[in-house]
């Protein structure tokens, strides 16, 4: 399932609250009746349009209790799940209470011979309490800014992540054996996020990430932890490609692969530019034609 990331931004307090001050005098202002109707007629409709909009905003939200593990550990690097969800809670809470204050003033009204006070005071418990929603629509944006930046990735698919070294030739393969376009420079560390592609097998999709290249070493940096957390709860399978021109010594990225071994997932090996090298001395699949018949073959298995 893929996740749904398309969320609206929060406005300032300040933007909704003129624009529903303002459908309630239009409102009040066309409605026939008397003056406690008329006020009963703009109370609605600024409970209506200010409800209208925090229930857009806290609806278009994914359910952080839905996310899968590897969305959760993916968000939580940025920003933790109790701090969204406070927020989310904080624009429920005031939904609630701007509908509890409209029927109280609503009731008031019925009946007084002065509506303007009541009006007043409507308007100004409304105003105060929406404008300290402020802290939750900034957690609001900046979780908007986080969920835009996520993979998009479906965690339902056989997925099969390329792990290894920075700049040993992940995002190459990726574009041989799938339909995707990464970006491909000669600096470590040009994949800082995950490149999605995909090949298909009897109308079945396969899914690959070229994976941010790690260091192997036990204090990681949030690129590092990405690949680390794809490779632990997305990976079905895992291509762990070795560079024999060693831009990482082969002593290191046999211990990488070590290490890489004890997530316990099935591992391809792939040898990158054998084409610069005379002898790679490296036992494993060299050819991309070669990973894409094994990865076929797991995915058989995993069926």
């Amino acid at each position: 399932m893929r996740l749904n990331t398309n969320v609206p931004p929060a406005e300032k307090p300040q933007h909704y609250l003129e624009t529903a001050l303002a459908r309630g005098r239009k409102r009040q202002s066309v409605v026939k009746g008397t003056r406690q109707h008329k006020e009963r007629e703009r109370f609605l409709t600024i409970s209506t349009s200010l409800v209208k909009a925090l229930t857009n905003l806290h609806d278009r939200y994914p359910s952080f209790d839905n996310f899968s593990e590897f969305n959760k550990r993916i968000f939580q690097l940025e920003m933790q799940l109790g701090t969204i969800k406070k927020a989310l809670a904080g624009i429920n809470g005031c939904i609630t209470t701007i509908k509890k204050i409209t029927t109280e003033h609503i009731a008031r009204v019925k009946n007084a011979e002065d509506v303007a006070p009541i009006r007043n005071a409507y308007i100004g418990r409304i105003s105060s309490i929406f404008k300290r929603l402020q802290p939750h629509f900034d957690t609001l944006n900046a979780a908007r800014s986080i969920l835009k930046d996520m993979p998009t990735v479906d965690d339902e698919l056989f997925t099969v992540a390329i792990a290894g070294f920075p700049n040993v030739g992940k995002s190459t393969l990726l574009k041989k054996i799938t339909t995707a376009k990464p970006e491909i420079k000669a600096y470590a560390f040009t994949t800082k996020g995950l490149n999605v592609g995909h090949f298909e097998y009897k109308y079945n999709q396969i899914q690959c990430i070229d994976t941010p290249g790690t260091l192997n070493r036990k204090k990681m940096n949030t690129i590092e932890k990405r690949a680390d957390i794809t490779l632990r709860y997305l990976a079905d399978a895992i291509v762990y490609v070795y560079d024999p021109t060693e831009t990482y010594s082969i002593e290191m990225q046999q211990q990488l692969f070590e290490y890489t071994k004890e997530l316990d997932k099935p591992i391809v090996i792939y040898v990158s530019k054998t084409d610069l090298v005379p002898d790679t001395k490296l036992e494993g699949l060299t050819q991309p034609a070669a990973v894409t018949k094994e990865l076929t073959r797991l995915f058989k298995e995993w069926l």
